[in-house]
């Protein structure tokens, strides 16, 4: 029998344990800050998302944390995947090099320093321990659809990497957009 999971936002009463799960992949989780949701499965909390609003159409992914037990089934790409499906919006997030390939597979693109929003780089501060990464991604929600925006400004080419209703996170689909005076019009 498959496990009943649920991704809804956390209560106050999960605070401790997903903090234990931050100190669990080694980060200092003293507190939570901004919206967090709670992945469940048959109601045991094996991973949360949390965010920071920013501005209206703007938000930090600030922590993405899968316990010990459960990493590597794909749990932190479905949370990830069902989080931008909830609003649309600019994201960012910063992570360190050796996860920049596992959010590329979810779409994001780096974004050279000179392009960061200069709210997100002030929100995240600077690491003097590691050198930071910073990724971005446009969503946007027409009528339940979910669709991921990849943008090549050098090449003045975006594409659509990803669409799947709010209920079918799971459903892939490309479509190449051309913009005016891009290399291929």
């Amino acid at each position: 029998m498959r496990p009943s999971i649920e991704f809804a936002r956390a209560t106050p009463a999960e605070d401790q344990a997903i903090l234990a799960l931050h100190r669990e992949a080694g980060w200092p989780g003293t507190q939570l800050d901004g919206e967090v949701w709670a992945l469940r499965e048959s109601g045991r909390l094996v991973g949360s998302v949390q965010l920071i609003e920013l501005a209206p159409g703007l938000v930090l992914i600030d922590a993405v944390v899968v316990g010990a037990s459960a990493r590597g089934c794909g749990i932190g790409a479905e949370m990830v995947q069902k989080v931008l499906a909830t609003r649309r919006a600019e994201w960012w997030l910063e992570c360190r090099e050796q996860r920049i390939a596992f959010y590329e597979r979810l779409g994001f693109t780096t974004a050279p320093g000179v392009e960061v929003d200069q709210r997100v780089r002030t929100r995240v501060g600077p690491n003097s321990t590691r050198q930071q990464h910073f990724l971005r991604i446009s969503t946007l929600t027409t009528d339940g659809v979910f669709s991921v925006m990849r943008i090549y400004p050098s090449l003045g080419v975006g594409a659509v990497v990803m669409g799947c209703t709010r209920y079918d996170v799971d459903a892939v689909a490309s479509l190449a957009l051309e913009f005016p005076g891009s290399p291929s019009a």
